[in-house]
């Protein structure tokens, strides 16, 4: 009797591991929007329950000129609405293929999107309306 108890709960246990598991494999991940301004700078804005951005920048070492350094880094939860402003100017920069160009170059900006297990990017003309717009709103983000 013991015995056919334990295998029992063995059995459950299993199947209720199994369903977490398949119910996390399952679930879509948010997308992940990776931003490199001009100078190299990286902006990193992540979705899902608490919504972030970090600014990764350039270190002079890393720089073309061997001076530049784009400051210091930055990790901060982001408000939805600030999200929201970001995730739309940046799907308007993929979405506008007229702002792309096909090599990455010195000033332009490239987007970077991870979504379902993906990843895509898109480089945008230098100074493009949708790469001032960007930019404009990731440092307005980072106050």
């Amino acid at each position: 009797m013991a015995s056919s108890t334990l295998r029992s709960l063995s059995t459950l246990f299993f199947i209720g591991l199994s369903l977490v598991f398949l119910s996390g494999c399952l679930r879509a991940s948010a997308p992940v929007y990776r931003y490199s301004d001009g100078s190299g700078n990286t902006y990193v804005i992540t979705g899902g329950k608490q919504k972030q951005l970090e600014y990764v920048p350039v270190k002079s070492s890393q720089s073309s000129s061997g001076v530049y350094s784009g400051g210091e880094p930055v990790r901060k939860a982001i408000a939805e609405t600030e999200y929201a402003d970001i995730v739309s100017r940046l799907e308007s920069g993929v979405q506008n293929t007229a702002a792309h160009i096909d090599n990455r170059r010195l000033t332009s900006g490239l987007i970077e999107l991870e979504k379902n297990g993906s990843e895509k990017s898109y480089i945008l003309a230098p100074a493009s309306p949708e790469m001032l717009s960007i930019e404009q709103a990731l440092a307005a983000a980072l106050k």
